[in-house]
Formats: structure tokens, sequence, C-alpha cells
């Protein structure tokens, strides 16, 4: 009982895995579709052994296209409430530059990938990426509070 209940695991692991292509381009597709130029976002990194600069949620705001600012939403030890994070942080990211992220992680041996996406607008609510052999390997990011603005 016990090896088919892993069998059966494996099985729809295997098949989500497999889906997770056709999900991100059908989601990218309906991000393109709508084309929203201006627009902001709170982005927030988990992992193991992240410093406060990079686990510290932030406000991306992204106009006509292009990322215009993306500051932190509470303070940490190092980081004041409302600072620029700097470009080594991993959290400079628009929407397009999470679909990338997201892309860069479809099919990477050994790793269990996982993407929830918006459902009116298609951009990623969730990239999850995890080494399936090592504990200690692996990131997310968590998009929420995501705005249209003018």
């Amino acid at each position: 009982m016990r090896i088919a209940t892993i069998l059966l695991l494996a099985a729809v692991s295997l098949a989500t895995d497999a889906a997770e292509p056709d999900r991100l381009a059908e989601a990218r597709a309906t991000w393109e579709r709508k084309n929203p130029s201006n627009y902001s976002f709170v982005l927030k990194r988990n992992g193991p052994f992240l410093t406060p600069m990079v686990e510290t949620p932030v406000r991306v705001t992204v106009r006509n296209g292009r990322l215009n600012s993306v500051r932190y939403l509470r303070s940490a030890a190092g980081v004041p409430l409302g600072s620029r994070a700097p470009d080594r942080s991993g959290l400079r990211k628009s929407i397009p530059d999470l679909f990338e992220t997201a892309a860069r992680e479809v099919g990477r041996p050994n790793t269990e990938t996982i993407f929830e996406f918006d459902p009116e607008y298609g951009f990623p609510t969730l990239i999850s990426s995890y080494a399936t052999e090592l504990s200690d390997d692996g990131f997310s990011y968590q998009v929420s509070e995501f705005k249209i603005t003018k």
C-alpha cells in the first residue's frame, strides 16, 4: 500500500511538472494580451540563508513598462523603511522579469517547481523552485497587492 501511494504521488508530481511550461506560456500570453504599462505590487522572496535585505518585502512600481522604484515596506536589520532595494537583492523585478525567472526554472533537473497565477492578468503570484535532493537549496517569490496605476 505504501509503495502504491508513493508511486501515485510521484506520478502526480511528474504530471504537474510536465504541465508547468504550458501553464506558464498561457499565463504569459494573458499578461501580454492585457499589457499593463503602469502597475505596482508587493514582492516577497523566501529561501534558506537569506539576509534581511533580501527577505524583506518591497513595493515594486512600474511606469511606462519600465521598473520605476523598488522600496522596502518595513524596517529590518540594516534595511530602513522606504529605502531603495539594491540590485543585488534579487527584488528589482517587474512582472516580465518574474516570467523570465519562472521560465529559467522549468525543466531544471532534480527540482520541484510550482507556479500560481493571477486569474485575471496572468502574472505569477507564486514562483517556487526547490531542489528535490537538498533541503536547503531553493527559493520562492510571492506577488501580492497588484494594482494598475495611472
